[in-house]
């Protein structure tokens, strides 16, 4: 729903453009903390472990990762953008990589019950709202790459 509000354009889409560059790739910081938390609920209430590895390090190392890569982007030239584009690839990778383990374990798995930690607020709020935002943050983000906005 996004994608496609942006894709009409209007006020939607001018503020979107309006928006650094810098602030999209800092939102997914966000995933860090997310990720640690992933590994706590492993510990504390039995989170399913391949969904832990995958999801817990994924975003960990992409939240992390933001940071340095918004660093690189007030100067943006052809190696900043490829750096910027490497690390959007892999990110956005991680984050189909995580709701595709996440469908595996809740309806492929012996112990689809290993996932009712997420049931718990704030954890319906990570399908709900953050990976939609995530995935179109990404997407928002390799349009811009390509359009060669540079800021």
């Amino acid at each position: 729903m996004l994608v496609l509000s942006y894709r009409t354009g209007g006020a939607f889409r001018r503020v979107c453009d309006a928006v650094p560059l810098r602030a999209w790739v800092l939102l997914h910081a966000v995933r860090a903390p997310i990720g640690v938390g992933f590994f706590v609920l492993a510990v504390t209430d039995g989170l399913d472990g391949t969904f832990t590895q995958v999801a817990g390090w994924g975003d960990l190392t992409v939240g992390l990762l933001a940071v340095l890569v918004s660093l690189a982007l007030p100067a943006l030239d052809a190696r900043r953008t490829r750096i910027v584009g490497l690390w959007n690839g892999f990110a956005a990778l991680d984050i189909f990589a995580v709701v595709i383990t996440a469908q595996r374990a809740l309806l492929f798995s012996d112990h689809p019950e290993s996932m009712s930690a997420l049931l718990r607020f704030p954890g319906p709020m990570l399908p709900l709202v953050i990976v939609p935002v995530v995935i179109a943050t990404h997407a928002l983000i390799a349009l811009r790459l390509w359009r060669g906005d540079r800021e």
